[in-house]
């Protein structure tokens, strides 16, 4: 229950990240990236169609090596899962921040490969723990307390938007501020700070996984004994 409550509050931050997708994100897209992709003219919004077309493609890869590696008991355990898909979100996050930063063209635009780029580190961090967080916890939380757990893993969900809106605002424009040049230092400072902020909680997160685990292997130990 320990771990399991531990893993819910770093789900809250990635959710903050993840809410980043349809709002911060996709404004980037809008206003500072190139909206031609192999050669085909594309509407900036459907940049967020990345990210289900990733989950699709890496969710069976994902699939086939934890099958692997748990067959040779060397799977990672999921506090260690969780710590992955947050350095994960940290690097998204520092992607966005390094295209406008240094590869921007003079007119603030950068290249859409960047966002590909971006979605892929997010949809790979939301494999590691959204998709695994109602199996952590079906794994860690007794069965009576079940129903209450779950609906406690929405309400960290529902949290964590909240949050995740109000930290899309600060990358809000100016009214009226629409030029590129404008808005890329606005992006990026923001991006930037988001992903050292991630990658330090995803380091402490790491720091964590060796208590957790023994946390986890004395319950099993005692489960059973009894």
């Amino acid at each position: 229950m320990y771990v399991a409550f531990v893993l819910m509050l770093e789900a809250v931050v990635f959710y903050i990240l993840y809410a980043q997708m349809p709002t911060s994100l996709n404004f980037f897209a809008i206003h500072n990236v190139h909206h031609t992709l192999l050669g085909f003219d594309i509407n900036p919004v459907s940049f967020q169609a990345l990210n289900p077309f990733w989950i699709i493609v890496a969710s069976p890869i994902l699939a086939i090596a934890y099958s692997h590696f748990g067959a040779k008991g060397k799977d990672l355990s999921m506090p260690a899962k969780f710590t992955a898909g947050m350095l994960l979100c940290s690097l998204g996050f520092l992607t966005a921040a390094a295209s406008g930063m240094w590869f921007a063209d003079a007119q603030g635009l950068t290249s859409p490969w960047f966002i590909v780029l971006v979605y892929l580190f997010q949809s790979l961090g939301e494999l590691m723990i959204s998709a695994l967080g109602l199996a952590m916890v079906a794994a860690f939380v007794p069965q009576y307390m079940m129903g209450f757990i779950l609906g406690m893993w929405f309400l960290t969900q529902a949290t964590a938007y909240l949050l995740g809106g109000y930290v899309a605002t600060f990358t809000a424009a100016p009214e009226g501020i629409t030029d590129p040049l404008q808005t890329l230092p606005i992006y990026t400072d923001v991006f930037g700070k988001i992903g050292i902020v991630t990658l330090i909680v995803g380091l402490v997160m790491w720091a964590t996984v060796p208590l957790l685990n023994r946390m986890m292997k004395e319950e099993s130990k005692n489960v059973k004994v009894a």
